[in-house]
Formats: C-alpha cells, sequence, structure tokens
C-alpha cells in the first residue's frame, strides 16, 4: 500500500518520473488486490494496522483506487472500536498519547500546527513516519524534527521506532545477566548501566519508554524493576503495577486494543526477582496465568516479534523462575493446582515443539540466527525441570546443534535478523548478538529443584502401564524413541483435567479405567506425526469427547441396563 501511495503521489507531481511508472502502478494494483482477498485479519497483529491500512484505503481512494475485499467490514469495526478508545482531538492536550506513534494516520483529521507540544527531542514517539507526517503537515517549518529525520535516516536503520536505546540497553543487558549470572554482576560495567538505569527509573516515578521523555510502556518499565533488583538496587513495582494491570492481565500502554503475551512474561520476572515476591502473589498469579492461557489456546507469538520463539522464551523464562521461587518457599500462597494443571503442561509443551522443530541444519526459523538463539535459551532453561528428565539426552543433542549451527556463524552475530516488528519489520543488531552470546553461553542446570517440585511432576507409572510398547506399532515404527516418550509424558499432563471432566458429568462411582491412559497419548502422537499445530486446549475437548462417548456407552450398559 504503501509503495504503491509513493508510485501515484511521484506520478502527480513535478518530478521527472520513471517511464516505467504507470506499468508499476498496474502490477501494484493487482498485487495489492489479490493480497487483500486473501488477507486473514484474525492472524494480523502488526503494532497499528488498525489504523494504518484503513488510512491508506481512504488515500488510495483519492486516487480513485477503491479495494474491497472479505475482511474490510471486520478491519473497519476494528478501526471505530480503537478509534472509540482515543479520540484524535486528545493529541492538543498535554498527556501524551499512543495516537502519536501512528500521526500519518491522521492527516486530514487534526490540526497538525497544534500537536508540536508532544516532541521529545524532535521526534513524535520515536517514530520517523510520524514525525514525517508532522513536518509535512504543519504551516511553518520545524528544523528540530527536520534534524531527528536526518540521523534516522544517517543511523543506517529503517527501524520505527527509533531510537529505543533503553530498550537495546535493558533487553541486551538480561540476555547476557541471565547467561553470565555472577560474571556480570561482579562487572565494573554493569555497574556503570545500572547507575544510569537507575537515574532513568528513579527520575521517571517508576516508568519509562523505549527511550529517556516518550511515553512510557510496561516492557522497558519491568525490564528496568527486573534488571535493578537483579543487581541488589531498589526498583519498587508499585507504579508499574498501577498503571498497566487491568482485570486479567497486564496491558504493554495504558491504552490499549490487544492484549501481550511477551509484556506478561516481562512483568512476572520483574516481580520474580523483588525481595519478597510473597507481596505480589496476586498480580504473579494473574500474569502466568495469562501467559499460560496464551500457550493453551495455541498461541506464543507477540506482536512486537516475528518468531514465536521469542514468546517461547520468555514463557519458559519467566515459568521456570515461578517454579524455582515456588520449589524455595518463596510463594507459600501459589496454588499448586495452577503448577500442576496449568504450568507443567506449557513448559513440557513448549520444550516438545521447539525439539521438533529443529532444522536439519541445527537451526530454526529458516537459517535464522536470533530465532536459533530463542530456541536454544528456551531449551536451556527448560533441560532441569524434572519432568524433561527422560528428554534430557534429546535436549542436550539438540542444544549442542543448535550451537553449532550459531558458532558457524560467528561472524555474523552481529548483524540484525530482521523479525522485530514496530509498524514495518526491523531488525536490532546489539540485540542479535546478545541472545547469540546468551544462548551459547546458558548453562542448561540452572536450577536445583528440591523435593517439592519433584514431587509436583512425579506420576504413577502403573498409569503409563502398557504404552511404552506403542513404538511397535507400525504406524509409529518411524517416529523416534524420545518422541514416543515425549508424547507419552505430554498425554499423562493433561490426565487430571481429563478424569475431572469424565467425573463432572458422571457422578457415579467409576473405577481408573486404563484403557483411557491411551486417549491422550493416542491423539496427541497423532497430531505430532502429521505435524498438526493441534492446540492444548483443543486436544483436552478432544480428548473428553472421547471419555464421555466411552462413558455414556458403559453408563447404559452397566447401570441403565441394571434398572
Amino acid at each position: 500500500m504503501a509503495a504503491l501511495l509513493v508510485f501515484l503521489v511521484r506520478r502527480n507531481s513535478n518530478l521527472e518520473v520513471p517511464g516505467d511508472l504507470d506499468d508499476r502502478i498496474l502490477r501494484a494494483d493487482a498485487a495489492l488486490r489479490r493480497m487483500l482477498q486473501s488477507w486473514d485479519i484474525q492472524s494480523a497483529d502488526t503494532v497499528g494496522f488498525e489504523l494504518i491500512v484503513p488510512a491508506h484505503l481512504e488515500m488510495l481512494e483519492e486516487y480513485s483506487l477503491r479495494y474491497d475485499f472479505p475482511a474490510r467490514p471486520q478491519l473497519m469495526r476494528i478501526h471505530q472500536q480503537r478509534m472509540a478508545m482515543v479520540k484524535p482531538q486528545r493529541l492538543y492536550g498535554k498527556e501524551p498519547l499512543t495516537l502519536l506513534y501512528c500521526l500519518e494516520t491522521m492527516i486530514g483529521k487534526v490540526d497538525f500546527d497544534r500537536v508540536g507540544h508532544q516532541k521529545t527531542l524532535g521526534n513524535l514517539m520515536c517514530s520517523p513516519s510520524s514525525t514525517a507526517a508532522y513536518l509535512m503537515n504543519t504551516s511553518w517549518w520545524d528544523d528540530e524534527a527536520e534534524q531527528y529525520l536526518r540521523n534516522a535516516m544517517e543511523s543506517g536503520s529503517a527501524q520505527d521506532p527509533f531510537p529505543t536505546n533503553i530498550f537495546e540497553i535493558t533487553w541486551a543487558v538480561k540476555a547476557l545477566i541471565e547467561a553470565f549470572p555472577v560474571g556480570i554482576i561482579k562487572s565494573p560495567d554493569i555497574s556503570h548501566v545500572a547507575d544510569f538505569l537507575e537515574v532513568i527509573f528513579h527520575g521517571q516515578n517508576g516508568l519509562t519508554g523505549w527511550t529517556p521523555g516518550v511515553i512510557d510502556e510496561a516492557d522497558d518499565t519491568s525490564a528496568l524493576v527486573y534488571i535493578l533488583n537483579y543487581l541488589g538496587r531498589t526498583a519498587s513495582p508499585d507504579s508499574m503495577l498501577q498503571r498497566y494491570e487491568s482485570d486479567d492481565r497486564f496491558r504493554c500502554f495504558a491504552v490499549e486494543r490487544t492484549s501481550s503475551p511477551s509484556v506478561n512474561a516481562h512483568i512476572l520476572k520483574a516481580l520474580l526477582h523483588i525481595p519478597e515476591p510473597s507481596r505480589y502473589t496476586e498480580q504473579i498469579i494473574e500474569a502466568a496465568e495469562h501467559i499460560c492461557q496464551c500457550w493453551w489456546q495455541g498461541d506464543a507469538s507477540d506482536k512486537w516479534s516475528m518468531t514465536p520463539h521469542y514468546g517461547m522464551m520468555l514463557f519458559s523464562q519467566s515459568l521456570m523462575m515461578l517454579l524455582a521461587q515456588w520449589d524455595q518457599g518463596r510463594l507459600p500462597s501459589f496454588p499448586r493446582s495452577l503448577l500442576k494443571q496449568r504450568v507443567l503442561p506449557v513448559l513440557f509443551g513448549m520444550t516438545f515443539t521447539i525439539l521438533e522443530q529443529q532444522d536439519q541444519d541445527g537451526s530454526w526459523g529458516h537459517l535464522s540466527r536470533e530465532t536459533t538463539a530463542y530456541a536454544v535459551i528456551t531449551l536451556a532453561s527448560v533441560a532441569s525441570l524434572p519432568l524433561c528428565d527422560t528428554l534430557r539426552p534429546q535436549i542436550e543433542l539438540t542444544i549442542r546443534s543448535g550451537r553449532a549451527f550459531l558458532q558457524q556463524q560467528v561472524e555474523h552475530w552481529a548483524e540484525p535478523d530482521f523479525i522485530w516488528r514496530g509498524k514495518a519489520v526491523y531488525g536490532l543488531g546489539i540485540l542479535a548478538e546478545a541472545y547469540t552470546i546468551a544462548a551459547m553461553r546458558t548453562s542448561s542446570d540452572n536450577y536445583a529443584f528440591s523435593r517439592a517440585t519433584t514431587d509436583l511432576c512425579a506420576f504413577k507409572k502403573p498409569s503409563l502401564h502398557g504404552l511404552e510398547h506403542v513404538a511397535a506399532l507400525p504406524m509409529l515404527a518411524e517416529m523416534p524413541d524420545w518422541l514416543v516418550k515425549a508424547c507419552i509424558l505430554e498425554g499423562y499432563l493433561y490426565l487430571p483435567i481429563f478424569d475431572a471432566a469424565r467425573q463432572q458429568v458422571f457422578t457415579h462411582k467409576m473405577e481408573q479405567q486404563r484403557q483411557f491412559t491411551i486417549v491422550p497419548f493416542a491423539l496427541i502422537a497423532s497430531a505430532r506425526m502429521d505435524g498438526a499445530a493441534v492446540s492444548p486446549e483443543v486436544n483436552v475437548v478432544f480428548m473428553v469427547l472421547c471419555a464421555l462417548l466411552y462413558e455414556i456407552d458403559h453408563y447404559m450398559e452397566d447401570v441403565i441396563s441394571s434398572l
């Protein structure tokens, strides 16, 4: 859309145009129509798309190009919902709004002469496109905004947002302190970084954004809370919780249309590293439940990243930290049932998925170094979970293979993978390098769990009687041994939910039916064997359906027939 608009604007200008511009416009128009016809808006979560796409459609109509497509009515409904949340005229006030990030969508709708006071160091919410729109639509020339745009161009990065120095520093530091916990803490360099971050944190009342002075958000605020407490500084989470907590999750911004699973993982990590995490048990439960629910519904994706492996890395790190704090007795009120029925299945499911998704060359994400680093960190995070003992050899083998791929790419570690999302896809070399270094050095023996966690992960061997022989079935002949074991273990994790559903419907006394242990395994193995992306939620629905059909038949034969 944007490229087509550039062509159309250039054709109508007094500037020299390429001789084939009309043909390019025709081809771009045809391609756009094809793409819009098949656009799945349900999977669209690019930042600000509900503002940007309608604005582009409106601009294209000024050149007599109208696009009707199946998702257009739904798009316009989402657009109207978003606009109802933040009235454009509020831009004239003093309060900074997230709408500043998409100011180019407000052309013709607001008076740009009245939004200049919202600038920070010449930019509008760290957005080159928003700042350019402001500069093009004011009645005077703003030298400060021009200089910001020149700096953005000279940086050589096409990223939007820019700059993101707080984001880059905190993300790199988080990756490295988790990989080198002892060495980093003793480094004088990290002390200087902590001094800088502490000044930012307390100078902005416990809230921060991508860079000093811009609108605050929960990602970077939680990163500061986490880092400062990790390094022994004082950083209260109270301002963060007051600003970003909603009914059942945490938001990234104070006003937000969709949730961000990664934000909840970051906040969970931050809360687990304050001196007394039990004070915030309610918020810890809230963040953990939201993370688990996202995975339960089959979605680890996040609007800030192109790869679901980023979400899986954050989920695994935060949930393992949660389990460790519970294991140490620092969260006495945290529900054991939530750990047993949600946290463990999520951790094991992510481990299983990461193991399956590795490519033959040792990479993940089609040769993506940064994605591969995320996957290796995920496996290293969960490797010490007692539940994964059976899979430990495969986990270690997979980690070695992933690190071998990264080692082959050592000369390119600082080159960005374009997997971060703002209004457009961008990459950050400092983060690519930090995560890759972390992946090469993160220990797979991070946690030494006590009897409490060992018992939590334990299961009754008799309940799996006979399943160890299923690998002999012809349909499973080509399935690796570790994969069969993983299917058995994952099936076991669903059994408590499975049994509870049976007993909720049939209140008469039921004996434990051995045949029911095969149902979860059969469904999971079938999906994994075919490479189908079946969410835990859907799997459980089918497991319960199978059980209820059996119980109905059993009830009719043994109970009803005896009346």
